[in-house]
């Protein structure tokens, strides 16, 4: 599906940069299915998993970046962004389009030219954080796989 949506919206016409998005989306499903999995496995009931896993997926998404801007967060609130699996994918995400990217817009005969580097900065990504956030949608990945398995031996018992 990337290797379709990628060239059709005009992101960055570059090998490294078409893979990079690739494994960011890929990682990232890993981490939300890793999650799912978890949810699902401790619950009992189906119709429960499925309200605890949208509420984490709602709780995720609103500390991302992309409703709630970074500096519009509260200060108290800030570190809740690590625990957002939408934060690492959008932010990694951006930091790949829009790092190199530099516009330049003619206001009174001049060309004024803005680094992409001053977008991200503006809107509270870092700049540095592409291969941080990728690790860490991988650890979480890795990790909720490795307690959905522990879960499945600890409460699932086989009848037969």
């Amino acid at each position: 599906m990337g290797a379709i949506i990628y060239p059709m919206t005009g992101l960055v016409p570059e090998a490294g940069h078409f893979f990079k998005f690739i494994l960011v989306l890929v990682l990232f499903n890993l981490a939300a299915a890793a999650i799912c999995l978890f949810i699902g496995i401790i619950c009992k009931d189906g119709g429960v998993a499925n309200l605890i896993g949208s509420l984490v997926m709602l709780f995720s998404l609103l500390f991302a970046g992309l409703l709630l801007n970074h500096n519009a967060i509260p200060k108290a609130a800030i570190w809740l962004q690590t625990l957002s699996i939408f934060h690492y994918g959008f932010e990694s995400l951006i930091v790949n389009e829009v790092l190199q990217l530099t516009l330049v817009d003619k206001k009174y005969g001049l060309d004024i030219t803005v680094p992409g580097a001053a977008i991200l900065s503006s809107f509270g990504f870092n700049n540095d954080a592409l291969w941080t956030d990728v690790i860490s949608l991988g650890v979480f990945g890795v990790v909720f796989i490795i307690l959905a398995y522990a879960a499945m031996h600890i409460l699932l018992v086989e009848k037969r």
